[in-house]
């Protein structure tokens, strides 16, 4: 009888001892699952942060982009003044000439 109880307690304390070993190892990973979880996080509010900057940025890009145009478009119309200017000049320039050789 005393041996069945030293067997049974030899069975108990390494019962006991494997669940302790297993609950430690078991807090451990989760403990890792959490610091990982927590990285996860921080990087994804790191990417949210970038992406907000990307479409700040987007924007700005596109608002310089329909300036250039706006830009363009002037300087087409000035340079169309310019050349009606030039043509208006030459003209009053030829009718000054022929003016001034009748006088």
């Amino acid at each position: 009888m005393q041996k069945t109880y030293k067997i049974l307690i030899c069975v108990m304390l390494i019962c006991s001892i494997t669940f302790v070993s297993y609950a430690a190892d078991f807090n451990e990973l989760n403990e890792q699952r959490n610091e990982i979880q927590s990285q996860i996080d921080e990087k994804n509010n790191e990417l949210s942060n970038v992406n907000d900057e990307l479409t700040q940025n987007l924007q700005q890009i596109q608002k310089l982009d329909e300036n250039i145009q706006t830009i363009e478009k002037n300087l087409d119309d000035l340079n169309n003044e310019i050349s009606n200017k030039e043509q208006e000049t030459a003209k009053v320039e030829k009718e000054l000439e022929l003016v001034t050789r009748e006088i």
